[in-house]
């Protein structure tokens, strides 16, 4: 079974030997490597082409800069695996990553395959928690399957794209790619929502099929002005989608815990980075409380209850309080909690960035 390793390339030198020596040594040799130079100014575009000159197995592209988001859809138009596997360039993969995966596939039963992973800090790894247990995921499913669904959609396995085997005709049929990560905040969030409203088959193995670097870099170099637009920009996106397909309803208890998650990041954020004061604070709530998406979504019959999925208790309580504020225009006394809780908000942030 022939799969397709995407793997997007800017300014990689540094790690793209490993990366791709990783993809080469699997043990499932059925492989088409796609390295998408997307316009680096380092030696990565002359490492992708001799690594294409070397191996049969590899294809370059080069491409003017646009955004890890279109570089794997560029990468997605030249797959002709019946599977892809996003690769990040700065990670590698175990020796039996995909055959794990293929194994797993039941020979292309399932549309999505996923596997859990580890995270490399320097020289040290540590297997990734996860509470899952190896099936199916289906929130209309037997018990056990609903209950994967709840642990993977809570989980931050929404974050990222990469670690899964995505059948590449399921993507087709949906059309579902990559946003502009230029524009969007966590496109690879928006990415799974997208296909997780599609009702795909999913099935996740907890053997581990990733290596994810995690860089040292200070919490300031992750502040970005304009977050909060962007991740609005998201939930706008993500809403129009569904009302398209006709799946908002059933869908709101996708929805619900990303608006609680990405208001309270925002704000947390602004405290942390910024080291705001009241007025700064209650601006960045107004935002999102007067977002006519927001106020849509918050005025939904229930829409809290919906945050009974998550699995921490006290972010779940956490997450109610705030919505519930915020729906009611309590803006001030938000303001003056997120306040008195800065002393607690740098972890927050922190977990949440995965620094």
């Amino acid at each position: 079974m022939l799969v397709s390793i995407i793997i997007p390339v800017y300014n990689m030198e540094k790690y793209l030997e490993r990366c791709v020596k990783s993809a080469l040594a699997q043990t499932h040799q059925e492989l088409q490597i796609i390295l998408v130079d997307d316009g680096s100014t380092d030696d990565s575009p002359a490492m992708c082409d001799e690594y294409a000159g070397m191996d049969c197995h590899i294809n370059t592209i080069h491409k003017q800069n646009a955004g890890l988001g279109y570089a794997r859809n560029t990468g997605l138009k030249m797959a002709k695996g019946v599977y892809v596997f996003f690769l990040d360039a700065d990670d590698w993969l175990p020796k039996d990553a995909i055959e794990l995966l293929v194994h797993s596939s039941y020979n292309a039963t399932f549309d999505v395959i996923r596997g859990v992973h580890y995270i490399q800090k320097g020289t040290s790894s540590q297997l990734a928690k996860f509470t899952f247990s190896e099936g199916v995921v289906n929130r209309n499913g037997s018990i056990a399957e609903k209950e994967r669904y709840r642990q993977i959609k809570t989980s931050s396995t929404f974050g990222y794209a990469w670690g899964a085997l995505f059948k590449r005709s399921f993507l087709l049929k949906y059309k579902l790619d990559f946003d502009d990560n230029r524009k969007i905040f966590l496109e690879d969030t928006l990415f799974n929502l997208k296909l997780f409203a599609n009702k795909p088959k999913y099935y996740v193995i907890c053997k581990p099929v990733y290596y994810y670097l995690i860089q040292e870099v200070s919490l300031s170099s992750n502040s970005k002005q304009g977050d909060d637009e962007r991740l609005l920009l998201l939930l706008k996106t993500y809403t129009e989608y569904l009302k398209n397909i006709g799946a908002e309803k059933e869908n709101l208890d996708l929805i619900v815990p990303l608006l609680a998650r990405h208001f309270c990041f925002c704000v947390a954020k602004s405290l942390t980075f910024e080291n705001s004061s009241f007025k700064t604070v209650k601006e960045v709530i107004i935002t999102f409380g007067e977002n006519s998406v927001v106020s849509s979504l918050l005025a939904q019959k229930g829409a809290i209850r919906y945050l009974k999925m998550i699995s921490s208790k006290a972010e779940m309580l956490f997450y109610a309080f705030c919505l519930f504020f915020l729906k009611h225009k309590a803006w001030g006394f938000l303001a003056m909690l997120f306040l008195v809780l800065r002393p607690f908000l740098n972890q927050y942030i922190k977990t949440h960035l995965k620094v």
